[in-house]
């Protein structure tokens, strides 16, 4: 081969390279926009019950059409957060926060829907302020077991701060994460009955004044 020839073998050579180098660039920059920042929840609100934006910190964003939802049935929320394809060999931290008009949150509860080797662990945390400091509930979900109701620490508050973080292993495909909540029944607006003895004085009072009124005729 001529010495030209060896020359723009060489630079044919380093071009592609260097095109592929930037096109590994490129998808990269891709997967780490798509993963980490924040997912628009629809629904948002369900019941008593509304839910903020889902921040994604670390891993994979749900992707599932509604990517995030909340749904209630009485005093009890559930927030969903679902992969469309599952997650596999996947480990990532998301954040939200969760309010219930007129209500406290009391109890809460995890639930990790995963397939195949049924290997890792779901852990959600609870804290009473936005800057995730103040934890007031923590329990981890094992190899996809569900999880019992637990008390909060703190059941005075009508708005929670919620972080899930997960880790799977081996071929275990990540589907969804739930979490659960029970708050306190909404007040009641309907008076109660007078007492006994205000009533009997209300009665009495009412008695002397009809006999002022008739004897004034």
């Amino acid at each position: 081969m001529s010495q030209f020839g060896r020359g723009f073998s060489k630079l044919a050579s380093s071009t592609l390279a260097t095109g592929f180098f930037a096109c590994g660039l490129s998808l990269l920059s891709a997967g780490a926009a798509q993963a980490v920042g924040t997912v628009n929840c629809s629904p948002a609100t369900s019941g008593p019950f509304t839910m903020s934006v889902v921040n994604v910190t670390a891993g994979n964003n749900p992707d599932k059409t509604p990517p995030c939802q909340i749904n209630s049935a009485g005093n009890l929320g559930t927030v969903v957060n679902q992969w469309e394809a599952g997650q596999i060999d996947t480990s990532g931290t998301y954040r939200y926060s969760l309010t219930a008009a007129g209500r406290k949150f009391t109890e809460f509860s995890l639930n990790a829907d995963i397939s195949f080797n049924q290997m890792g662990t779901a852990t959600k945390s609870v804290y009473s302020d936005a800057g995730y400091t103040n934890l007031i509930g923590m329990y981890t979900s094992v190899n996809g077991a569900s999880v019992a109701f637990t008390p909060l620490s703190d059941q005075t508050l009508s708005t929670v701060y919620v972080q899930d973080s997960y880790m799977f292993n081996g071929t275990t495909q990540l589907n969804s994460i739930s979490n659960n909540f029970k708050v306190t029944a909404p007040a009641s607006t309907v008076p109660g009955p007078l007492p006994i003895l205000g009533a009997g004085a209300s009665f009495a009072f009412s008695r002397k004044l009809r006999r002022r009124i008739k004897s004034a005729f």
